[in-house]
């Protein structure tokens, strides 16, 4: 990970249209980007008030540190790998029991902890991957969510020397 500070980008929703035939055929957004550089706190997390530029509205930034930044996008990964894990071995022991006694019926508590380990597996793998692999340290605080309808995060990235 990179200590120092992030850029990030947060989107004002300014104009929303929907062209209805019989059906919604198209909608179109557009949104005002502005962007803000922040700085990554030394530990726990910084919470950075920022102002709309477009309504003049304040957002609040939630900024992780290095450390807990490392630690969340870790504990996801293992997440991610231990049911990936619960899956493939759903299915190996699967294999093996059928070939060492024959067909296992789905209705039986073993057929039926395969099939959940497979499904629940695969599902909780592919959500903690994804969450992994998108977690960047910095969220949008807005009320109860991350968004309100009108303002949403776009994008954040670390800053090295030289970028701006």
């Amino acid at each position: 990970m990179h200590e120092g500070p992030v850029k990030v980008v947060v989107r004002h929703l300014f104009e929303q249209k929907s062209l209805f035939l019989v059906v919604a055929v198209r909608e179109t957004f557009r949104y005002r980007l502005f962007s803000a550089e922040v700085d990554r706190p030394e530990a726990g997390m910084r919470i950075i008030d920022l102002r709309c530029p477009a309504c003049g509205e304040e957002l609040l930034l939630v900024v992780d540190s290095d450390g807990l930044l490392r630690t969340r996008r870790r504990t996801r990964l293992l997440t991610a790998l231990i049911a990936a894990a619960v899956a493939v071995l759903s299915v190996l022991l699967g294999f093996g029991v059928e070939a060492a006694a024959g067909p296992i019926p789905i209705g039986s508590p073993l057929g039926v902890a395969l099939m959940l380990g497979f499904l629940l597996g695969g599902l909780v793998a592919g959500v903690a991957g994804y969450s992994w692999w998108q977690y960047r340290g910095v969220r949008l605080s807005i009320g109860l969510g991350d968004t309100d309808g009108v303002h949403s995060l776009q994008d954040s990235w670390p800053l090295r020397r030289g970028d701006s």
